[in-house]
């Protein structure tokens, strides 16, 4: 028995050690498959797999402005979608520490924030291991810019995948990777990008592989439409707004100046009574091409016995600059309204463009008003004082000059809270070649330059032909939900790095050309009326993120504002129901009779209390202030005249100047311009505009600054067709989103210039409160299976 046992013993333990042999064999087979790579799967054997999240013990995300990495990471930190419940999670992504967003912070009660480290490897692993207990995959995104512009398209697959984002380093061992991604338990592996693919294949995690565009555009819209069915939010992005400007060496040119000055303005005509209060210097521009930045600063005011009354009345010193170029041609004009104090400043892009440049500053320090409807004024500036001129050659290794820089770091968020996609392309804008061709000789773009409106026209339409082809590209169903739908698309970039088109004027609307040549419009985006257009901007990408937030929470940010205001202003408080109109003297004077005399007794019907601000007495910047005009206000419509940097309601009055609302009173009184995130409609000329002028220069984007969320304004001069009614009667009596408003106005309102120069600056989603239609959900996706 005993010799018998042990011959079955023997036996049993020749078996174990073959056993172990062929697992160990088995193992050495695995180990060497995994060097080689898993398995490249399709994204469609992923869909079912879900994640378990630990608890979330913060309240919103804020990342740094200064690496673009941080926002892909933070993407699925801030927002995801949970097929295992059907659920969804949406918290705030704010980028930087910038008033607005500061602001939001404070209104909305959030003191909870997580803050993850810079877009590396450790960090981007380290905020995983915090997020996840055990995420079913990970985005594989490599340093670099070919993986940032794919990751844009990509990353929102994190949130509806409920993965992580994980930022791949040069200098990284695969092996390493591996051990680190299989502690935190993943089975899978989406790579983005060639680079990414083959450190991929080094693992032995199965890999769905994105190697261009089409490959994150087609994966993200299967998984788009295995979640919520349908498509109705497309982000257009430019990556390149991101890439550093290639400067390669900086001089400067400088001149200080004393100017001793009388002037009568007629109107008609300024005349010097004692000196000159127009100065002109001379740039020199060699070949190249040049950021060219001009600065004028006051450094010194005399007093005289009218200087103090003046300051009494916030009269305070102005200057005109008017750059032109070796041939004498407009490339650039600036009233110093946007900065204050009479310091002003220009910026053009010089492509090859060489010679002699002048500029001419014009100081007034006065007054200007008693205007008379045949359009003759009177004004009196009297100037003692001094101020430096510096021009600042920056020269470029190539021209690519973003205006609104890093927005595009919003746009995986900003469409994962939509069910959306993204479509980013580096070459959206006219690229370095392009633009040495068809912009040498010349400093300024298509807003002075004639022969230049079809080369930005050709590119705006290019842009919109590539969209039409993603969106024929789609998946049936999700094309026809996409432009039979709402077709919401968040054009997120500024003019430089995602151009307007530029369309002839007619001959009758031909004007001074410091207003710009040719029609600014985003009309080829919206592919024939179907989509509806809008871009979400701010001056920096912390601006545009706030007002991304302000949007998304939208409820939660309104009834702190109209907490604020109720403490303020007591029972007038009020705002969500608040509709305000605002009529200037002249033309204004003109709408106010045709339109907002009955429209504000429309509105009343419908349950907003209207206010109207129209009287001489009550329409300049100082009583709007005083009664909170603005901040009060859930809408405002304004109709008056103005331009891009400040707008006048008191033409009749003594001093336009000094009455009027300029980008320099809202930014250097940010305590009188705390508004809500109110709709601000807009009968004003020239508000809208974008091209030619820095983002600090806009009055628009110094609106959103203050807190508002969206501005239909125009980017040109517009008249009497410029009718707010049917855009309104949308957004209350239909309640519809203001992207599919202005479709709406569009659609039923096709005369020139309005057609084309009405713009809508905010998110397309976007859907305000009113009293009869209450609160909406912000475009917000339903998962399928949801209740």
């Amino acid at each position: 028995m005993w010799k018998s046992s042990r011959k079955v013993r023997k036996g049993i333990i020749a078996a174990v050690i073959v056993s172990l042999l062929l697992i160990a064999g088995l193992c050495i087979r695995s180990l060497t498959v995994g060097r080689q790579g898993g398995s490249s799967i399709e994204i469609s054997r992923i869909l079912d797999l879900t994640s378990e999240r630990n608890d979330v013990v913060y309240d919103h995300v804020i990342v740094s402005g200064e690496d673009r990495f941080s926002s892909l990471v933070a993407v699925p930190l801030s927002c995801w979608y949970d097929i295992s419940d059907n659920s969804s999670v949406l918290l705030p992504l704010l980028v930087g520490d910038s008033e607005p967003a500061a602001r939001f912070v404070s209104l909305t009660g959030r003191n909870a924030p997580l803050i993850p480290g810079p877009g590396k490897y450790s960090s981007s692993l380290e905020a995983a291991r915090a997020a996840f207990s055990s995420p079913a995959g990970a985005i594989l995104v490599p340093e670099g810019d070919e993986g940032y512009d794919l990751a844009l398209m990509a990353v929102p697959m994190a949130s509806y995948l409920n993965i992580p984002v994980v930022v791949l380093e040069d200098a990284l061992d695969p092996d390493e990777v591996e051990r680190d991604l299989m502690g935190l338990g993943i089975s899978y592996v989406i790579a983005v990008s060639g680079k990414a693919v083959d450190f991929a294949r080094k693992m032995r995690f199965d890999r769905v592989e994105i190697r261009d565009a089409g490959d994150a555009i087609l994966d993200t819209a299967e998984v788009v439409r295995d979640r919520f069915g349908r498509l109705d939010y497309v982000t257009m992005t430019n990556p390149g707004d991101t890439r550093k400007e290639p400067v390669v060496r900086t001089t400067v040119q400088e001149e200080s100046v004393d100017l001793r000055s009388l002037l009568i303005d007629t109107s008609t005509r300024d005349v010097d009574l004692i000196g000159e209060s127009v100065t002109t210097h001379l740039i020199d521009v060699p070949e190249g091409v040049f950021d060219l930045v001009v600065e004028v600063n006051f450094t010194d005011v005399k007093a005289y016995p009218m200087d103090p009354l003046k300051n009494a009345f916030d009269v305070e010193p102005i200057s005109f600059m008017t750059l032109t170029d070796h041939q004498g041609r407009l490339a650039g004009y600036s009233p110093s309204f946007s900065v204050g104090g009479g310091s002003n400043i220009v910026e053009t892009l010089v492509v090859d463009a060489p010679g002699t440049y002048e500029l001419e500053v014009k100081v007034y320090y006065g007054v200007k008003g008693l205007s008379t409807m045949m359009g003759t004024s009177f004004g009196i500036s009297r100037f003692e004082g001094s101020y430096d001129m510096k021009a600042y050659l920056k020269e470029l290794s190539h021209p690519h000059l973003p205006v609104y820089r890093d927005l595009s770091m919003m746009a995986p968020y900003l469409s994962a809270a939509r069910g959306g996609l993204v479509f980013a392309d580096p070459s959206f804008c006219l690229t370095p070649e392009e633009m040495n061709m068809s912009s040498s000789g010349y400093a300024a773009g298509p807003w002075y330059e004639r022969d230049l409106l079809p080369v930005w026209r050709e590119k705006a339409v290019e842009n919109a032909g590539k969209l039409g082809r993603v969106v024929d590209m789609l998946p049936p169903d999700l094309s026809e939900s996409y432009l039979n739908g709402r077709g919401w698309l968040a054009l997120l970039g500024g003019g430089s790095m995602l151009p307007m088109s530029y369309e002839e004027k007619d001959p009758s609307w031909e004007e001074d050309e410091i207003w710009g040549t040719g029609w600014a419009t985003d009309l080829p985006y919206s592919l024939n009326l179907s989509l509806s257009v809008g871009r979400p901007l701010g001056r920096d990408v912390s601006e545009c993120s706030a007002l991304i937030a302000r949007t998304l929470f939208y409820e939660e940010y309104t009834e702190g504002h109209c907490r604020e205001m109720e403490r303020e202003y007591g029972a007038r408080g009020g705002f969500k129901d608040h509709f305000h109109f605002l009529a200037g003297e002249g033309g204004g004077r003109t709408g106010w009779l045709f339109h907002q005399s009955s429209f504000s007794r429309t509105v009343e019907d419908s349950g907003f209390v209207s206010e109207v601000y129209v009287q001489d007495y009550e329409n300049g910047r100082e009583y709007l202030v005083s009664v909170g005009a603005f901040e009060r206000a859930n809408y405002f419509e304004m109709i008056l005249h103005g331009d891009w940097s400040w707008f006048s309601p008191e033409l009749n009055g003594w001093d336009r100047y000094s009455t009027g609302v300029k980008v320099s009173d809202i930014m250097s009184n940010p305590s009188e311009w705390e508004l809500g995130p109110s709709v601000m409609i807009s009968g004003v000329c020239l508000l809208g505009r974008l091209g030619g002028i820095r983002p600090e220069q806009s009055i628009t984007q110094a609106f959103f600054h203050a807190g508002i969320n969206a501005f239909f304004c125009a980017t040109r001069s517009t008249g009497s067709e410029a009718k707010a009614g049917p855009l309104e009667e949308a957004l209350i009596f239909e309640d519809l989103s203001t992207g599919e408003a202005i479709r709406n106005d569009k659609r039923t309102n096709t005369e020139v210039p309005t057609y084309y120069v009405r713009t809508l600056y905010g998110d397309p989603a976007f859907n305000p409160y009113e009293p009869g239609n209450g609160y909406s959900d912000q475009g917000r996706p339903i998962l399928l299976g949801s209740a």
